[in-house]
């Protein structure tokens, strides 16, 4: 058995960012800086009202820089839809004042893709409560990555 379908919570998914500020810095980086998660209110169509506050967001920034998924978080296409393929690397997190940024390490497939327009929306994975399958340590507010998108759930 998998140990990720012991998750306690399902994961959430939802369009955050748009990916403009990303497409300008892949003139001359391979990685950029993007918001994975705003702050404020929202009503999500499967999971109902959502809420990022700033401790929300300042406890996952802490998780990705604490490596509590003991693994590099991706970003994949579409929610892993029709491949795993990776579109990039989650590298570093940061909580700033409007949300949750992440520094994601595009693969150059990626790369393309965003430059030329074939995505435009970032849309995040997480928990809210995720225990560790290995120390069994729960932990608040975890990112698990997130996908390139078209067609998020949130406007």
């Amino acid at each position: 058995m998998n140990e990720e379908t012991q998750e306690e919570e399902p994961k959430r998914f939802g369009y955050w960012a748009v990916l403009d500020n990303a497409e300008h810095s892949l003139d001359e980086e391979s990685s950029s800086w993007i918001q994975a998660v705003p702050l404020g209110q929202y009503k999500h169509p499967v999971y109902g009202e959502i809420s990022f506050t700033q401790d929300k967001v300042r406890n996952m920034a802490s998780n990705i820089k604490n490596e509590v998924r003991e693994t590099l978080l991706d970003v994949d296409y579409d929610h892993k839809a029709k491949s795993g393929k990776a579109a990039g690397w989650i590298t570093d997190a940061d909580a700033r004042s409007d949300g949750l940024y992440v520094k994601v390490s595009w693969t150059e497939t990626a790369k393309q893709a965003i430059k030329s327009g074939e995505y435009k929306y970032f849309s995040p994975e997480y928990q809210d409560k995720w225990k560790h399958p290995k120390s069994e340590q729960m932990h608040n507010d975890v990112l698990f990555g997130g996908a390139l998108t078209n067609r998020p759930f949130l406007k």
